[in-house]
């Protein structure tokens, strides 16, 4: 996909939360709402000054309702870094990415080439 939002850069890629993911700790939502019951969409833009990280948040049902909706901050994890500048590769997986919202830092893992994505404490 190419796309570019002058408030963040070009777009790298569009990655969603699995439902079987907890949510990260800086999506701030009532009612008790589970991943399940929602729709996590982050957007990773590049520019030449900073990586930004934009997260939306959709209900599911009855509607497609806007539930939050915040950017950030995006990193490579220290593991992928060196795995990609060992390998000279960047289609192994799982990599990491930290994204930063609110001064919160969430680790996702991406564990194959499609767009789902999931939090995790600490990569293996």
């Amino acid at each position: 996909m190419t796309g570019c939002d002058l408030r963040y850069g070009f777009i790298e890629s569009e990655l969603r939360l699995s439902t079987e993911s907890r949510l990260p700790r800086f999506i701030l939502i009532t009612n008790d709402i589970e991943s399940k019951d929602i729709l996590v969409n982050i957007t990773i833009y590049s520019n030449p000054i900073s990586d930004k990280a934009k997260v939306e948040v959709f209900s599911q049902f009855p509607q497609h309702k806007k539930l939050f909706g915040k950017v950030g901050s995006f990193k490579w994890h220290p593991l992928t870094e060196k795995q990609f500048k060992a390998t000279n590769r960047y289609d192994i997986y799982p990599q990491y990415i930290i994204i930063k919202v609110d001064n919160i830092e969430e680790t996702f893992e991406k564990r194959t080439k499609d767009d789902t994505v999931y939090v995790v404490n600490q990569p293996k």
